[in-house]
């Protein structure tokens, strides 16, 4: 404001600008009363920058990652209102070590040419890893000799039996060469015994065939019932050596199929069984004698002495005596089929030449 002395308050003009700009400014004022005396003054304006640039992260403030693994750095960003784009004045400190497990802490510093400063900061946490004792005895897998078995531990003569077995068996736990032994006999190495989770003392090992089941057994029916002589089988124990088998069935047998099973067994009850099939064929029985007038016919039946093993079951009819066929006489099949149970028929008709004559005969064979 200004006051002239005759005139009064008069009015006060300056060149102060709309907006200042950073730095000093210096601001005119002057007033002039009616009779054109002019009064002036002057002040300074200091305009300061005191914003600190912004500064974002890329990526996430804090990473977690497994020892080992790969870290990437995504860096940051920093815009300031006066400035600009600073992110090139950006300064990173710290580092990561990925093979060392730890909290890493990452600083991101940026300052605008006025030197106000922001700061980031971002924290890699590297783990350790992860202690696994997948039989939970107690013993990281990676100092676990057996880490599957939670009884054991160790393997002090590294013969791959677990010290706490070759204590207890009074096996020698510095001594590697026991694993190859047979403490019972039975052909089977402690080693292998100790891998089975059998005794070593004790023979637990069943006698051997040598084959997973026998070659078949074919036989054709001599009646309704019919007796096999079998052949001795044999099996090879290692403690007891061969050990003659027995078989479970020992018949006559009836026509028809078996699953013959023989049996060994050695001193120390180990046993073992093997299978061997039997097939019986049934036998064709046909009448011994039957009798026809010329110019009749009859069916001549035929039976199984007990079930086929499979159907159909075709039985070829041969024909031969005193007779002769087409001349004499005709047949209704050359081949019987008999498609289920055991009996069947074929027909012979004879022809009636009107001549007296004597018995012809007609043999049938199958």
């Amino acid at each position: 404001t200004a006051n002239d002395a005759v005139d009064g308050r008069v009015t006060v003009n300056n060149n102060a600008p709309s907006t200042f700009p950073l730095g000093v400014t210096t601001v005119t004022f002057s007033a002039m009363d009616r009779e054109g005396n002019k009064g002036t003054g002057s002040a300074t304006v200091t305009v300061e920058d005191t914003a600190a640039p912004e500064i974002t992260l890329a990526g996430e403030a804090s990473v977690t990652l497994p020892l080992g693994a790969s870290y990437i750095e995504l860096g940051a960003t920093a815009v300031d209102n006066v400035d600009g784009n600073v992110t090139s004045f950006i300064v990173k400190t710290g580092t990561v070590d990925v093979d060392v497990a730890g909290t890493y802490t990452l600083e991101y510093v940026v300052k605008d040419a006025t030197g106000n400063k922001s700061t980031a900061v971002r924290q890699v946490i590297v783990l350790a890893d992860e202690i696994k004792d997948s039989d939970g005895d107690g013993v990281a897998d990676d100092v676990d000799a057996f880490p599957l078995d939670s009884k054991e531990t160790s393997d002090t003569d590294g013969d791959g039996i677990g010290d706490n077995f070759e204590f207890a068996n009074g096996l020698n736990l510095n001594d590697s060469q026991d694993a190859n032994l047979d403490s019972d006999g039975d052909g089977v190495s402690n080693l292998q015994e100790y891998l089975k989770g059998s005794d070593v003392f004790v023979d637990d090992q069943v006698p051997s065939f040598g084959l997973t089941s026998l070659p078949a057994i074919i036989v054709d029916a001599v009646g309704k019932y019919t007796s096999v002589a079998f052949d001795d089988v044999f099996a090879i124990d290692a403690k007891d050596g061969q050990l003659k088998a027995s078989v479970n069935q020992t018949g006559p047998f009836l026509a028809g199929r078996y699953d013959l099973q023989w049996r060994v067994t050695d001193a120390s009850g180990n046993s073992a069984t093997i299978s061997q099939p039997l097939i019986v064929r049934p036998r064709v029985q046909l009448p011994s004698m039957l009798r026809v007038a010329e110019g009749q016919s009859i069916e001549v039946p035929v039976k199984l002495t007990g079930a086929a093993l499979d159907y159909p079951v075709e039985i070829p009819l041969l024909l031969s005596g005193s007779a002769e066929k087409g001349a004499d006489y005709s047949m209704s099949e050359s081949t019987l089929t008999i498609t289920e149970g055991t009996e069947g028929s074929f027909v012979i008709s004879v022809s009636d030449d009107g001549l007296a004559e004597d018995s012809e005969v007609i043999e049938v064979k199958l």
